[in-house]
C-alpha cells in the first residue's frame, strides 16, 4: 500500500501542476 500511496500522491502532484499551467494559459 505504500508505494500505492506514493504513487497516487505523485498523480496528484502532476494534476495540480497541469491545472496550474492551464489557469496560466487561460488567464
Amino acid at each position: 500500500m505504500g508505494e500505492a500511496a506514493v504513487e497516487f500522491g505523485a498523480l496528484k502532484w502532476i494534476g495540480r501542476g497541469i491545472r496550474g499551467v492551464v489557469r496560466a494559459i487561460v488567464d
